[in-house]
């Protein structure tokens, strides 16, 4: 992965800003070459260091409810239980952990009655797998989505930014669009 030095990160926190900016919309609210800030996030994509994604938050949305799952898998199969994991339609993170669970997963239900199922047979079923504990999540303050690189002398968001927005209704076209930009940012 290539270093970041105070270029790289001035890009990256126009491009959070503005995700669908131009270069020479990115350019402007750097103060950065626009030939420069197309190179540098190019390079940056290259190394897959940066990828740019559209996220749906289901309880944002109304679309949904996210459980929270954590795995204990028997000895030497983390890898292969977290790799069957992640394939799952309805998973949206893994990741390994250090502790009493061996991977944590975030899923994202149709509905809270699918969590029965989805704990009790789905995620047991998955080879190598020895425990679930899991919960719904009930209100967010804070999603990965709305994290932002801060610059060096920016003051930490405050807890206003944190507040919970009631869900948005989409319409279908707009259903439709987020599906795109799900698999396509």
């Amino acid at each position: 992965m290539p270093a970041l030095d105070d270029t790289d990160l001035a890009c990256l926190i126009a491009l959070q800003a503005d995700p669908r900016a131009s270069w020479r919309e990115l350019g402007a609210a750097t103060g950065i070459a626009e030939r420069t800030v197309a190179r540098r996030i190019k390079r940056l994509m290259d190394a897959d260091a940066l990828r740019v994604i559209a996220e749906a938050d289901p309880l944002a949305t109304g679309r949904g409810v996210v459980l929270h799952a954590w795995v204990r898998c028997r000895s030497g199969r983390v890898a292969e239980a977290a790799e069957a994991l992640a394939r799952l339609g309805l998973t949206q993170l893994v990741v390994t952990l250090a502790g009493t669970a061996d991977l944590m997963a975030e899923l994202t239900l149709a509905d809270a009655a699918d969590m029965p199922d989805v704990v009790t047979r789905v995620l047991p079923s998955i080879d190598g797998v020895e425990h679930v504990e899991a919960r719904l999540v009930l209100r967010p303050f804070r999603r990965a989505g709305q994290w932002r690189i801060q610059a060096g002398d920016a003051p930490p968001e405050g807890p206003e930014s944190a507040v919970a927005q009631p869900p948005a209704a989409l319409t279908e076209s707009e259903q439709r669009i987020v599906a795109h930009l799900m698999r396509d940012g």
